[in-house]
C-alpha cells in the first residue's frame, strides 16, 4: 500500500499545533526549572511572578500560532497536491485556521 504525499502533508499539517505546544512547554519547563524552585521555597509572592506566568502564557500562545500557520501552508500543499476539494486536506485546514478565526471574530467584534 502505497501512501500518498497529499497524505502525509495532511498529517503532518494536524499534528504541527501540537507538535509547536510540546515543544514550547518543554523549553520552558527547562528554561525555566530553577524560577520554579525558587517558586517553592518563596514565602511571599511577589507581582515579578505573575508577569512571568503571563510572559509564559503569551510565549505558549505565539509559538502555538505559529505553528497553526506553518500547519495553514502545510494544508494548503496537501490540497494543492490532490487536487480535491472534500479531502483530508480541507480538515487540515479548518483546524488550523480556527485559532486565526476566533482572533478575527474578536478583533471586529470589538470594533
Amino acid at each position: 500500500m502505497r501512501v500518498q504525499r497529499h497524505t502525509i502533508y495532511t498529517l503532518i499539517s494536524l499534528a504541527c499545533p501540537f507538535i509547536f505546544a510540546f515543544a514550547v512547554y518543554v523549553y520552558q519547563d527547562i528554561k525555566n526549572a530553577e524560577f520554579q524552585q525558587l517558586l517553592k521555597n518563596a514565602s511571599d509572592l511577589n507581582p515579578a511572578v505573575g508577569l512571568s506566568g503571563f510572559a509564559e502564557l503569551i510565549q505558549f500562545v505565539v509559538f502555538v500560532l505559529i505553528g497553526c500557520f506553518v500547519g495553514l501552508i502545510i494544508a494548503s500543499l496537501s490540497l494543492w497536491n490532490r487536487k480535491k476539494i472534500l479531502s483530508l486536506g480541507l480538515v487540515g485546514l479548518v483546524i488550523n485556521s480556527l485559532p486565526f478565526i476566533t482572533l478575527l471574530v474578536f478583533y471586529f467584534s470589538r470594533i
